[in-house]
């Protein structure tokens, strides 16, 4: 199988062992030429409310002369354009701004400052070191990140997880949309999508195809609703994880074929979830309410009848690294040092779960 996985709070990697390959900031290779457009003016300049349309075109002149200036022949230069996932250089993106800055004259020169500044301050923060290469690193790895990323071949790991708790919150939305964006792209322009279908699962999928127009970064929301409406003749499903369904699309949710639906106690998920089924199962979600842990109503292709069931319970050593923490026990003794806080300090400065001595 090839299945890609989003997990934004590290839950997973525990669970899957040996059979995952998992991707975070520190394994991952998300370049900043592999972002289209609207994804580089995100990343480059801000929030799209936020931004003029003065800065949105320097960075579209600049991102077209960057890529433009990297393509080998005149036939390559006449096919860029600003979302072609061309490699460019960001020592010759922010020149062409500081020709562009030179050429007007006292507050015209602000949106110029705005970007360089915002470039040069993610330069210089290391957490952005799996998206921003320097000149020097840049090179075409498209071919390379499309197999690790969708396990083509498996190589004994059919799952990818990419565990986003270390990504910076101000670009997580990015990582998500470009990702998803180059799996259905990846498809969409495969030959024998049919021989290597893939599945994308999102955990916290409220967070990227919520309800509403201005809820959430579009191009994220763009994407999955994609994959959830196309995806299937292209050979990329979707599977959406969610503890607040009345908060999804519905126009993406419609497009579930299945769902699994666990305890539910907030009235407004309840109705929902009652929309979304057949008549004929709509009794089953009076006991939403009342579900035991592990139990499920099942209904749609994955199921021949609605069915009310209950999982398998998986073994401690297999299981998401999600459980709660249990307040009384870990209070009835105690076992707090300073050397937990010395470990958490350097862990918190560090970035990293797991730093040598």
């Amino acid at each position: 199988s090839h299945v890609a996985l989003i997990d934004p709070h590290n839950e997973y990697g525990s669970a899957f062992g040996d059979l995952s390959e998992r991707v975070d900031p520190t394994t991952m290779d998300l370049p900043h030429w592999l972002l289209n457009f609207e994804e580089s003016v995100e990343l480059f300049v801000g929030p799209a409310a936020e931004v003029s349309a003065i800065e949105v075109n320097i960075v579209k002149e600049a991102l077209l002369h960057a890529r433009t200036a990297m393509a080998q022949s005149r036939k390559d230069k006449h096919r860029v354009t600003v979302d072609t996932p061309t490699p460019y250089t960001l020592g010759e993106f922010v020149n062409h701004i500081n020709i562009g800055r030179h050429r007007v004259l006292g507050d015209e020169r602000d949106p110029y400052h705005r970007i360089l500044n915002r470039v040069e301050t993610m330069m210089n923060d290391r957490r952005f070191d799996f998206m921003l290469k320097k000149d020097e690193e840049v090179r075409d790895t498209l071919v390379e990140m499309l197999s690790q990323y969708l396990r083509i071949p498996t190589y004994r790991k059919p799952l990818s997880i990419f565990d986003l708790s270390g990504v910076p919150s101000d670009v997580v939305d990015v990582v998500v949309s470009v990702l998803c964006r180059i799996i259905f792209d990846a498809a969409l322009w495969n030959p024998h999508r049919n021989e290597m279908p893939i599945l994308v699962v999102c955990e916290e999928a409220h967070r990227y195809v919520p309800r509403g127009r201005d809820t959430a970064f579009q191009p994220t929301k763009r994407a999955l609703s994609r994959i959830a409406k196309e995806g299937r003749k292209y050979g990329v499903g979707l599977a959406l994880i969610t503890q607040r369904p009345s908060e999804l699309d519905e126009s993406v949710m419609s497009q579930c074929n299945t769902m699994i639906s666990l305890r539910l106690g907030n009235d407004r998920d309840q109705e929902f979830v009652k929309r979304a089924l057949p008549d004929s199962a709509k009794s089953l979600v009076d006991s939403l309410p009342t579900l035991r842990t592990g139990e499920a109503i099942a209904v749609g292709e994955g199921v021949s009848v609605p069915v009310r069931l209950m999982f398998d319970r998986v073994p401690d050593n297999q299981r998401p690294n999600s459980s709660d923490v249990g307040f009384a026990e870990a209070w009835s003794k105690d076992n707090g040092n300073r050397a937990v806080l010395e470990n958490t300090v350097r862990f918190w400065r560090a970035q990293n779960r797991k730093i040598e001595d």
